[in-house]
């Protein structure tokens, strides 16, 4: 499975990657800070998922997420964020996020989360 990482915290962004690339079906493809290097990752890579934070170093990833769904919308969309605020899961619902989390979970909560992105359903915080 190849995943994009959109993460603008340089400490976090290195773990999770490395983190995940002890996965033998996991393959980081691309990462950023900036949610508007999102798209190009996507169309040079075309991922199977976008781990993408709420807050990135140049805007908002909800709305980038917006983008990315209309552009590619087979292409499963996770959020992440540590803002707890019930309004992000809602702009993150609409944008078309596939996925939200909170930043809290453990990495074997992340891990499930994005090998279960391919499934046919959303999962979000209730």
């Amino acid at each position: 499975m190849k995943v994009v990482l959109i993460e603008d915290q340089n400490l976090l962004s290195s773990t999770l990657a490395r983190a995940l690339e002890q996965n033998p079906d996991i393959e980081i493809a691309g990462m950023s800070d900036k949610a508007s290097d999102a798209m190009a990752l996507c169309q040079s890579y075309n991922p199977d998922v976008v781990i993408m934070d709420v807050f990135t170093r140049d805007g908002n990833g909800i709305a980038c997420t917006g983008q990315l769904k209309r552009t590619f919308p087979h292409i499963k969309v996770l959020i992440m964020t540590g803002v707890e605020d019930d309004r992000l899961v809602q702009a993150a619902d609409e944008a078309g996020a596939d996925l939200f989390v909170w930043k809290n979970l453990s990495l074997d909560d992340l891990m499930e989360f994005i090998r279960n992105a391919q499934k046919p359903y959303r999962i979000f915080p209730s």
